[in-house]
């Protein structure tokens, strides 16, 4: 009797699961402020599944991620995620945290901002001593010196040049790395702005990464080529159909804020259709024979988990502790597969993980 192309499928799936648990991963980590704790729980279930991850690329709030995903500190990770406040991260809060404005710009702070020539309507400098209480130097060398070559990857934009930068733990040393994870998480408008003087005594000014690439999934299939992985694991903060605030009964200081969200948001969604190809092929030119069958995974957040935080620089440790959780349970989901999408690169194209099977067992019974 012939076997069925879906028994073959299954097969050849169960044949490609076994050989990819075996292999070092990439894992991407996007943007998405407070969101970033979903992600985290995320990224502890899949370690626990067997997910080894040699190198771990993140933008924004994934870039603060990283290092502790890297080196398997799940504990300190959720510590850090669900008992930080905005006192943690803004010396200068550009928004009312609590009441009936809470969300909204803090009108004076701004007015006074803007006429005394600030670059921003709030300052972050709390957020890089954070960074520091939950990444020690000897968890930096510990990655830097790990028989596995460990590396973290902050994606970063330079401000003047408008353009993607990618900064490596192997490039830096611990202070320097951890100002690169901070610039990386700095929203533009309300939070710091790096300034980073190099060798010349030129000064460029560096901020979060996910204004212009907030899911570096190129520069992931260049590092798992670099490294020989054969598989990447993409978390976005991001769904089909977030829930926001009908711009009708916003305030103007409320609109600015949102605005900026939505320009975020913008962001977020193009990658994630770039991530998702939206089930189409899309052509990544450059990929050389190295790159081909690498696996990418793609999980992104479910709309009850994304709307539960309007703002992704308000940070609430009790919604902050909900969205560790449902991350962490995403994997145990009946509907999984409805947040996760897979693909596989295909004669230097990414196409989904079904059309490969097609191809490579012929459309027809």
């Amino acid at each position: 009797m012939k076997p069925s192309k879906t028994l073959l499928a299954a097969l050849l799936l169960l044949c490609i699961s076994a050989f990819l648990t075996a292999q070092d991963r990439v894992l991407v980590i996007s943007g998405g402020g407070a969101r970033g704790a979903w992600g985290g729980g995320l990224a502890q279930a899949l370690y626990e599944s067997g997910a080894d991850y040699r190198a771990v690329i993140g933008t924004s709030t994934g870039s603060l991620l990283a290092p502790l995903v890297v080196i398997d500190s799940f504990s300190r990770l959720e510590n850090a995620y669900t008992s930080v406040t905005h006192k943690d991260i803004f010396n200068v809060r550009p928004f009312y945290t609590k009441g009936k404005k809470k969300g909204e710009v803090r009108g004076l702070n701004a007015f006074w901002r803007i006429i005394t020539g600030r670059k921003t309507l709030g300052e972050s400098k709390r957020l890089r001593k954070t960074i520091k209480e939950y990444f020690t130097e000897a968890e930096f060398k510990a990655i830097v010196h790990s028989q596995d070559s460990l590396e973290v990857i902050a994606t970063v934009v330079n401000v003047q040049a408008d353009s993607v930068e990618y900064k490596s733990s192997r490039d830096y040393d611990y202070e320097q790395m951890a100002d690169w994870i901070w610039a990386s998480a700095n929203q533009p408008v309300f939070m710091s702005l790096y300034k980073f003087k190099d060798e010349e005594g030129e000064k460029d000014f560096y901020a979060d990464g996910g204004v212009k690439e907030n899911v570096p999934i190129r520069k992931a299939i260049m590092k798992a080529r670099e490294i020989g992985a054969r598989e990447i694991d993409v978390i976005i903060h991001s769904t089909d159909q977030p829930k926001l605030d009908p711009m009708r009964k916003l305030r103007i200081l409320k609109l600015l804020a949102r605005t900026i969200d939505l320009f975020s948001t913008e962001v977020r969604e193009n990658d994630v259709d770039i991530a998702r190809l939206l089930g189409r092929v899309a052509n990544l030119k450059g990929l050389e024979e190295e790159a081909e069958g690498i696996r990418v995974n793609v999980y992104y957040m479910p709309a009850e988990d994304y709307n539960k935080i309007p703002n992704s620089l308000l940070f609430e440790k009790d919604k902050m502790s909900e969205l560790w959780a449902s991350g962490y349970n995403l994997l145990k989901r009946n509907d999984l597969n409805d947040f996760r999408a897979e693909y596989i690169i295909d004669k230097g194209a990414i196409i989904p993980v079904e059309m490969s099977i097609d191809l490579l067992l012929g459309k027809n019974e």
